[in-house]
């Protein structure tokens, strides 16, 4: 595709949340909207996450972002013919402490308010969902029927493939460079590889979402940490059918894979990255594995799923992720502009992006 001079929407980025902005656009009838990718779409953080879907929130505004992405991954495979891999196997959270059960209380308590299907628990009846823990330390649980986990590079392509059938143009290896403005509207947009005039711009540039947004004088307080998680062996030991489980009192989660584990964490004092500006040459790469950060959370998984001490590690991914202050997207009109609106800081943009392209397209 190559880059046109006009559009009315430019969209920068090219991961889920960016794609499925346009897909969204796309389906309120906006023809005229281009994506922008500097490299290949998923190749910021959307092609190495974990893919969990948990809808449950600390806030019903995000736990219904969330449920609106769970409802609509169980659709868009059908509709787009792109496989999404979506496993709607329910989720398991634990409460390994009095003060987390009564947060869990609390949520559940929220979360029937608006017509939110979860289900209490009892340690006994958290074993009988997930039969590899211990309920050593258990105090109660919580499940989610309706969440569990998708392949977020299909889901981006899905998201791509919905929009582009819609009109939206998709412009990869194309690089911004900066922004033309009259007063507080930016103008134009511009490329290694020209400039477009546009109406609106959106950044959804991911960890580079701070660094693109200071080149249109706006001030965005995201930036990027490592995360790191691993895929287990496969063992005939694990169970088909298995929920998604989290534990944060032991800081970690877990999505079932064929046979196997993916556990990640919660980690404390995670080191960032791109701390003076993330390099826009940064592409589909890893870091090295960290062996203490893995143990400060796979110890602890270790005690609450005993085989765990069984298995082997196949694959560690260690990559960049979006962060904000309070660890919630970024989402709006920037103040310093008219016409230059953000949606970045997501550290669940996979769960998050179904909903999150539905309110910035509306927005």
């Amino acid at each position: 595709m190559t880059l046109p001079n006009r559009a009315r929407i430019v969209v920068i980025g090219g991961g889920a949340v960016g794609c499925s902005i346009a897909y969204h656009l796309a389906g309120l009838g906006q023809r005229d909207v281009v994506v922008l990718e500097k490299s290949g779409l998923t190749h910021g953080s959307t092609w190495h996450a974990a893919g969990l879907v948990g809808q449950l929130r600390s806030k019903r505004n995000l736990t219904r972002l969330m449920q609106y992405s769970a409802q609509l991954y169980g659709r868009l495979e059908a509709e787009t013919g792109q496989a999404t891999e979506w496993k709607p196997v329910g989720s398991l959270r634990l409460a390994s402490s009095e003060e987390r059960w009564s947060e869990l209380k609390r949520m559940a308590t929220t979360a029937r308010s608006f017509n939110f299907e979860l289900h209490t628990l009892s340690p006994k009846e958290a074993l009988d969902r997930f039969p590899l823990i211990t309920t050593q330390g258990v105090v109660g649980a919580v499940f989610v029927p309706n969440d569990g986990s998708v392949e977020p590079s299909s889901l981006t392509m899905a998201y791509a493939k919905g929009a582009r059938a819609k009109g939206v143009r998709i412009v990869e290896g194309v690089l911004v460079e900066g922004f033309e403005s009259r007063g507080r509207r930016v103008t134009r947009v511009l490329t290694d590889l020209g400039a477009i005039e546009c109406e609106i711009v959106v950044n959804a540039a991911g960890i580079w979402a701070r660094d693109v947004a200071r080149m249109a004088g706006v001030q965005v307080p995201a930036g990027a940490v490592e995360h790191q998680y691993l895929i287990t062996e496969k063992s005939d030991k694990v169970p088909p059918g298995l929920p998604t489980l989290r534990d944060p009192d032991n800081i970690f989660y877990l999505k079932p894979e064929p046979g196997a584990l993916a556990i990640g964490g919660w980690e404390r004092g995670t080191p960032t990255f791109g701390a003076a500006g993330v390099p826009f040459g940064f592409g589909r790469e890893l870091f090295q594995p960290n062996q203490e950060r893995l143990e400060a959370f796979l110890l602890p998984a270790a005690e609450r799923i005993p085989l765990l001490n069984e298995l082997g590690i196949r694959t560690v991914i260690n990559g960049p992720i979006p962060i904000s202050p309070d660890g919630e997207p970024i989402m709006g009109l920037a103040p310093e502009r008219d016409n230059f609106y953000v949606a970045c800081g997501f550290t669940s943009g996979i769960a998050a992006s179904g909903g999150a392209g539905k309110a910035m397209a509306e927005w």
